[in-house]
């Protein structure tokens, strides 16, 4: 019997690279929970069930769950994160729903160093009490969303620039998380878990310029570190933010320098069977090709 999984989420970073992954087993009935239909119509082209709705509107929510034995839980990062978390896990227990399998933070914590930390611990401490089965997946930083921010620079002046200070991380590929949330959404062997995912290798910015320089082909890259004094202002001029997005990202820039995720663990590598892959790897895969567009 086909095991029947809803996917919130559906057109981010993690998302949607899952909702391609999952598409094409034939042992899952995929549904998918969406704000924007329009934007996975190469899904809904191929079979895949979509229903549109939102975390607030506790009708659809009830129905895309139902018949559902597991859900993934992926909210975006915004000031009502875990309230949307919270709907979901509610609606899940009234509709019966066996698991949840949920897209958390590394450092998720109810007292952590940003809000946006504290709503994932918030969330995870809430689904461990929720009486349903669970796993956990707090990854490290998210190596394409982090980097491709920064291709501009790169492309104009061979400059990447970040508030991270001297700051040491084990950045990760997102396709090693989903290659690790395919795993645990096909068996069992993961119930009951909190898996925590990063790189081969924690890094400094300082160290990503030179594997940049190496593998890009086109000189030096420099790494032009934003002084905390500065931070609140080149976030505003440079990415346009300002209130919940500007001061939790200041928190980041932080908890960061404070090398607050300078560790590895080798849980992918565990659920997997393959190493994570490393800046290199991406740099040459990702980055490049982004690079000659």
């Amino acid at each position: 019997m086909k095991r029947k999984i809803l996917l919130t989420g559906a057109t981010g970073t993690i998302g949607a690279e899952l909702a391609q992954r999952l598409a094409a087993h034939e042992a899952v009935a995929l549904r998918l929970f969406v704000r924007n239909s329009e934007k996975v119509n190469d899904l809904q082209a191929r079979g895949v069930e979509v229903m549109q709705g939102t975390f607030e509107d506790g009708d659809s929510l009830r129905t895309a769950l139902e018949g559902v034995d597991t859900v993934v839980l992926i909210t975006p990062f915004n000031p009502t994160a875990a309230d949307q978390a919270h709907a979901v896990i509610v609606a899940a227990q009234d509709a019966r729903v066996r698991r949840i399998v949920r897209l958390s933070v590394v450092m998720a914590d109810p007292d952590g160093p940003s809000d946006s930390y504290r709503q994932h611990g918030r969330t995870d401490a809430e689904i461990q009490a929720s009486g349903l089965t669970y796993t956990v997946v707090r990854p490290n930083t998210f190596m394409q969303t982090f980097f491709t921010d920064m291709v501009e620079t790169i492309l104009s002046e061979n400059t990447i620039h970040s508030t991270m200070g001297e700051g040491r991380f084990a950045m990760i590929d997102t396709r090693d998380i989903v290659d690790v949330f395919e795993q645990i959404l096909l068996s069992n062997v993961y119930d009951d878990q909190i898996l925590t995912l990063s790189g081969p290798a924690s890094l400094s910015l300082y160290e990503a310029a030179r594997i940049f320089s190496q593998a890009l082909g086109r000189g030096e890259i420099t790494y032009v570190s934003v002084p905390l004094s500065e931070t609140e202002r080149w976030f505003r001029e440079s990415w346009g933010l300002d209130g919940w997005y500007l001061s939790t990202l200041y928190d980041y820039s932080i908890a960061f320098r404070q090398n607050h995720q300078d560790f590895t663990t080798d849980d992918v590598e565990r659920v997997t069977g393959h190493a994570p892959r490393s800046l290199d790897t991406f740099t040459r895969e990702i980055l490049l090709p982004m690079l000659r567009k």
